[in-house]
């Protein structure tokens, strides 16, 4: 139902009140996922309440019309994208406001900076995405050249291969998704080595 109600609101068409509730409920339901995965201490440095993060989400939506639309009628998971639509808009707010406030913590103090917060969701969701995008081929290849590793079950040509593929699908999604260096030298350093390849680490000492 909230396919279609989307696709029509975005086409200008008027919708009844029921129609308006179940759009507006379901913007505000991807919206407090979004902020919850992001978390509601660093959503108060940019918005006071969840009815703004909607109000937001909303205008997001219209001005995203045409991707939204495609996506919509191709049969996409049109909510999570919302959802992440939502957080990535709110991680620029964020990003906006600490480099205009500076603020930022002593390097000594024990509480973790607005900026490496941010940071830290961004690698978390650098490394989502890889663990997503990237073949278990590509990922083994990618976690033991990072571990300077060799498997012993992998010719150095179907090796190659597969690292050449996977240092391309992370390249395409740096720059597609801007991710920073930054972010990215986390994500591999804190959890790409930590979650993803972990099962690889343990297999290949295995087999030694």
């Amino acid at each position: 139902m909230f396919r279609d109600i989307l696709k029509r609101f975005l086409n200008g068409q008027m919708l009844n009140q029921e129609e308006e509730k179940i759009f507006l409920k379901t913007v505000k339901t991807q919206a407090t996922y979004a902020v919850n995965s992001i978390g509601y201490n660093l959503l108060r440095k940019v918005y006071s309440e969840i009815d703004e993060v909607t109000n937001e989400a909303v205008i997001l939506i219209i001005n995203k019309k045409d991707t939204i639309l495609k996506a919509n009628e191709n049969g996409g998971k049109i909510e999570y994208y919302i959802k992440l639509m939502i957080k990535n808009h709110i991680i620029d707010k964020l990003r906006k406001k600490t480099i205009q406030s500076d603020e930022l913590y002593d390097e000594y103090s024990r509480m973790v900076s607005p900026k490496n917060q941010i940071v830290n969701i961004e690698a978390i969701e650098f490394s989502r995405i890889c663990n997503e995008i990237l073949t278990k081929t590509e990922k083994e290849a990618l976690c033991l050249e990072l571990l300077e590793t060799k498997p012993e079950n992998k010719t150095d040509t179907s090796f190659g291969k597969a690292k050449s593929r996977a240092h391309k699908r992370i390249k395409d999604l740096v720059t597609d998704k801007k991710f920073t260096s930054e972010v990215v030298e986390v994500a591999i350093t804190k959890f790409f080595l930590s979650e993803i390849c972990s099962e690889f680490v343990i297999s290949n000492e295995v087999k030694k």
